[in-house]
């Protein structure tokens, strides 16, 4: 393991870490290069640093860094601790990269769900616009584009949809057909 210092928008001090795939946890103490590059260190002046690296898949997903400001080294049993809680880090890093793709996937399916139902609408709205022509087609023997320009010229002057056009035209036709009904009976 190395780690070099570097700046990032000229303030704040990080540190860049390259682990091996085999790295252990890296222990910085008091004068060894690289611990000044650490934020901690500065802050808190830290004697010594453990650095223990974060692995998924075989990947470097972060690093935890445990310090501590009296001149003792780290013991195995810290060690198996803070490889403990790397692991329960990692898990929890992992959980909440599922939990981003199930609301990106549910986002997808709410705007799949919106736009299906705007397709549904536009369907059945298309539906009445061709009764409507038909109706008008056989009640008034119009063309199937003159009973078209006709529904779309009203829409315009009423500045209505043609749906909404269109119902009134089959409700007006339904209507007479009742009233010829009632009258012939």
């Amino acid at each position: 393991m190395s780690a070099s210092p570097t700046l990032e928008d000229g303030r704040i001090h990080r540190v860049s870490l390259e682990f091996s795939v085999t790295s252990q946890p890296g222990i910085f103490c008091a004068g060894a290069p690289g611990l000044d590059s650490f934020p901690e260190s500065v802050a808190m002046q830290v004697s010594t640093l453990l650095a223990f690296p974060l692995r998924a898949d075989d990947k470097l997903c972060g690093v935890l860094t445990l310090s501590r400001k009296e001149p003792r080294p780290y013991g195995s049993a810290e060690m198996e601790t803070a490889a403990k809680l790397g692991g329960a880090l990692v898990a929890a890093m992992r959980e909440l990269e599922r939990e981003r793709e199930v609301e990106a996937l549910r986002a997808k399916l709410r705007s799949a769900r919106h736009e299906n139902l705007l397709l549904e609408k536009r369907l059945v709205e298309r539906k009445l616009v061709e009764r409507a022509k038909g109706l008008l087609q056989v009640h008034y023997g119009w063309t199937e584009e003159d009973a078209y320009y006709h529904l779309r010229r009203t829409s315009r002057q009423q500045r209505t949809p043609m749906a909404v056009i269109a119902q009134r035209v089959i409700d007006v036709v339904a209507a007479k057909e009742v009233e010829a009904e009632r009258m012939s009976a």
